[in-house]
């Protein structure tokens, strides 16, 4: 399985996405919660190197395609949010967002 997770946490390239590959094994025998954490740990440059990004990490948002929803890496697990959420969190500062999934301060 391939799941685009959009690059939001520090990325301030032109490289707005990772893809990021879950061996098949392993995704159709997870739960919803397992298959995110599934992307995070694969999304690793230790797991599945990508010299042209950088790790998947707390403020990045994972499109999961099985419910139609956009999860954001928390500083302990994911919350889905809408696409709305997601242009807002985008437009704040790096600082800021790290500051927002930190400590769980998303409205």
């Amino acid at each position: 399985m391939i799941v685009r997770v959009r690059m939001s946490a520090f990325n301030e390239t032109d490289i707005p996405y990772r893809m990021v590959t879950v061996p098949n094994r392993d995704w159709n025998n997870y739960s919803d919660e397992q298959r995110l954490e599934a992307v995070y740990h694969h999304g690793q440059n230790e797991i599945q190197p990508d010299p042209k990004c950088q790790s998947v990490s707390m403020g990045d948002c994972i499109e999961y395609h099985e419910d139609g929803g956009l999860y954001l890496v928390m500083a302990q697990g994911f919350r889905q949010i809408s696409e709305e959420q997601y242009e807002k969190f985008a437009a704040l500062s790096i600082t800021e967002r790290q500051m927002k999934v930190l400590f769980n301060q998303l409205s």
